[in-house]
């Protein structure tokens, strides 16, 4: 190979790379992300989104809803795409009525995401109404294919909560 074709190739590679870098995605750390200012209005028809964990829980615990956690960054793409067209489309705003949901910003609330060994963001985090794990979603998902993972958290979180009501099944 000349080095006239590898200079090509590498500056092509960067090329590639250069838009993942400054996404603000991914394993970046929370405290890495500066604040962007002030949050831009309420966008309208999308989730309505708790912003404080523990009151989330609060209420979960006390309706026995499983939760739904979004762990965002401020200057993350994924995050906003996420926010402002995935939750925004009409099946995911029905489906999020079945949850108690809650937005947590990564770079102010660094003890929660580190405890729920959170390493990309946006990540959604599905609770049980006693706060334990359902399941994860890393990543930035069509509205298609998140519907599809909240419909099957929804039924996991039935099939959970009519355990811990009955005991467990015991078959002959």
């Amino acid at each position: 190979m000349t080095p006239i074709k590898i200079a090509q190739i590498t500056i092509l590679w960067l090329l590639l790379l250069l838009p993942l870098s400054l996404t603000g995605c991914g394993t970046r750390t929370a405290a890495q992300s500066p604040d962007p200012g002030p949050k831009p209005a309420t966008r309208q028809n999308a989730v309505d989104f708790l912003t404080d964990y523990r009151q989330a829980t609060a209420i979960a615990t006390q309706e026995g809803r499983p939760m739904l956690v979004l762990f965002t960054l401020p200057n993350c793409v994924g995050s906003k795409t996420m926010l402002d067209i995935t939750f925004a489309d009409e099946e995911i705003q029905k489906f999020s009525r079945h949850f108690v949901c809650v937005q947590v910003d990564g770079s102010k609330e660094t003890d929660l995401y580190k405890s729920q060994h959170i390493t990309h963001f946006p990540t959604l985090l599905c609770l049980d109404s006693l706060q334990q794990e359902i399941g994860r979603l890393s990543g930035n998902p069509s509205p298609d294919q998140l519907a599809l993972h909240m419909h099957a958290m929804i039924r996991a979180a039935a099939a959970k909560n009519v355990a811990a009501k009955t005991g467990p099944v015991i078959r002959r």
